[in-house]
């Protein structure tokens, strides 16, 4: 069974701009797991402004409107190099995941004192 183009964009906006969103960020990540970070400061972030836009024939994506900021890290972290986005600030159902290579990113080490930051408009999803 294949949803079709409307029923994916109407489940992209009903998720995300009418739900509180909780972003994450991780070590790896497959099409039903996710490695979040614990400790060392860190914490999802709950974020709902979100816009709908379309970005093709029948197709649309959801990105963050503004920047999402997380706590400055207390200790290492590892190399983060996925975002997640759940359904609550903790434990939740994962939505879904995005490496930074997709979203045209880096992978970031964090360290002690590092505040890691997606602009508006780095955190992007679509369904296809």
């Amino acid at each position: 069974m294949s949803f079709s183009n409307y029923c994916e964009n109407f489940l992209l906006d009903y998720l995300f701009t009418t739900k509180t969103i909780y972003v994450a960020y991780g070590t790896a990540a497959t099409e039903s797991s996710f490695t979040e970070i614990t400790g060392n400061g860190y914490a999802r972030e709950a974020f709902g402004a979100w816009t709908l836009t379309s970005v093709g024939v029948d197709a649309q994506e959801v990105s963050n409107d503004n920047d999402i900021t997380f706590d400055q890290a207390t200790g290492s972290q590892g190399t983060v190099t996925h975002i997640a986005f759940f359904d609550a600030l903790t434990s939740g159902n994962l939505i879904a995941t995005v490496s930074f290579a997709e979203l045209s990113l880096s992978d970031v080490e964090v360290i002690t004192g590092t505040i890691l930051q997606f602009d508006a408009g780095d955190c992007i999803c679509d369904l296809d």
